[in-house]
């Protein structure tokens, strides 16, 4: 099996000296079909694609590799790959809680605070109260003492009709 794969990865690298992108990540793709786990190739295409102009199939590529990094428990890894998906697309609200929930696994309040931020940002752009709320809810418990959350929380509710909690949390 290995030497196939050796072949697949040598018939890539032909492909990829060519200039032909397409028939590369073809080959990436079978080596991928044989271990769904082997993050490089899976890299490789999110690379490919990405190169290609084809940035949804890249960011979906990426994605695999930071949700194989985090099982495996390779956060900081994970971290970087989902960095680099929000370079490519920083409206992704589900990559930017997935950053944010590996940054609190590594104990990395500011950095966690900074994507639960721009998540609670991508919710008020969409007009999702309910869980803008829960992610301010969240910075709260993280920060206390943040009266610029703090505001925007009660503000939340009070756009949302609960004055009295907008009160409760204001105290």
């Amino acid at each position: 099996m290995a030497v196939n794969k050796d072949r697949i990865r040598a018939s890539a690298h032909k492909h990829l000296q060519k200039g032909n992108l397409p028939k590369a990540i073809r080959e990436y793709e079978r080596l991928i079909a044989g271990d769904p786990n082997d993050v490089r190739s899976l890299l490789k295409i999110g690379d490919l694609q990405q190169r290609q102009g084809h940035n949804e199939l890249a960011c979906d590529a990426y994605s695999q590799v930071a949700q194989t990094y985090s099982k495996q428990g390779f956060f900081l890894k994970a971290a970087a790959v989902l960095k680099q998906i929000l370079s490519i697309n920083p409206q992704l609200l589900a990559i930017n809680l997935k950053l944010a929930s590996i940054y609190e696994k590594l104990e990395l309040g500011p950095d966690a605070r900074r994507q639960y931020l721009n998540a609670a940002m991508l919710y008020a752009e969409r007009g999702d109260w309910h869980n803008r709320i829960t992610i301010l809810e969240k910075l709260v418990q993280l920060e206390p003492t943040d009266v610029p959350t703090v505001k925007a929380l009660a503000e939340c509710y009070i756009a949302s009709g609960n004055t009295q909690r907008a009160y409760e949390v204001l105290e």
